[in-house]
């Protein structure tokens, strides 16, 4: 039954995270187009110097066929997987804020559709509270890589924690017979999931170690649906089962409120005490005020 089902994706989840700590997954460029291989091949076997296009092509189409003197290639397998994920710039902090994410969507997935049915939603309200997210999502996700751009990947993350804090709280607010005022909130959807997920994704991208993106992508996949959705939901529906869905939704629009102040303030004595460069700090400086 459910039981089982659910200790079942539990043991799932948590193996997944074993296998992302346990095993340093390198999948970006390990193997060379087939055609580009054997030219390569067929190249060093006659004695030949490889041609600059050779050149171009092994270099640009698998990383573990350039030189091996490449040092971004070297840092990365000298310094390990974990040590430079890890010693990113500010990238510990991003993922405390893509599990808090992760810890909303759980509450809202989760108990979002029961809440509605104590209000006296119908089944056809609750299906129309999808269709209005995808709508919402549309422009976000047509718009996010210029957003992200203006803003950085940890910009619009907090930005979507607002919005999830805005949405939890407006659940909250709503009364029984009244269930339709819903709709309204869920066009933060483009916010809270598009916005967001895209700019998860970049930092990712950014952070991760030279042949190592795809790993990243696992690693910060793991903390938001793993972490995050899972402990929301476990806990929440703990929460929902002693106080109540309106007591859930307020005191975790409190929560994820307070995380998201926390980070903005984080990130703002950072930018006052570094240099920005390309979403990340490359000379820490003193704070300077001046009265002009």
């Amino acid at each position: 039954g459910l039981p089982f089902l659910f200790y079942a994706y539990g043991v799932l989840v948590v193996l997944f995270l074993v296998s992302i700590v346990a095993f340093e997954f390198r999948t970006d460029g390990v193997h060379a187009p087939t055609e580009f291989a054997d030219t390569i091949t067929n190249s060093q076997a006659a004695g030949e110097p490889a041609g600059p296009e050779t050149k171009d092509i092994a270099s640009e189409s698998s990383p573990l066929l350039a030189s091996d003197t490449d040092p971004a290639r070297n840092k990365s397998e000298s310094g390990g997987f974990w040590g430079l994920l890890l010693g990113g710039d500010g990238v510990l902090l991003f993922m405390g804020y893509v599990v808090a994410m992760g810890a909303a969507k759980g509450v809202i997935d989760a108990f979002l559709f029961l809440w509605l049915k104590e209000l006296g939603a119908s089944n056809t309200l609750s299906g129309l509270t999808l269709v209005v997210t995808v709508v919402g999502e549309v422009p976000f996700f047509f718009f996010s890589g210029d957003i992200i751009d203006r803003i950085t990947p940890t910009g619009a993350v907090l930005v979507a924690m607002v919005a999830y804090a805005g949405r939890l709280y407006y659940y909250s607010c709503l009364l029984h017979g009244h269930a339709i005022l819903v709709l309204p909130a869920e066009l933060l959807h483009g916010v809270t999931w598009a916005l967001s997920w895209v700019a998860v994704v970049t930092e990712a991208k950014r952070a991760a170690p030279a042949g190592y993106a795809s790993a990243a992508q696992g690693v910060f996949q793991a903390l938001f649906w793993g972490v995050g959705f899972g402990v929301g939901a476990v806990t929440g529906g703990y929460w929902y089962a002693a106080h109540g869905a309106r007591s859930l939704f307020l005191w975790a629009s409190v929560l994820i409120g307070g995380i998201c102040a926390l980070g903005i303030f984080a990130e703002a004595f950072k930018f006052a005490c570094c240099r920005p460069v390309a979403h990340g700090c490359s000379a820490k400086l003193k704070p300077e005020f001046s009265i002009q």
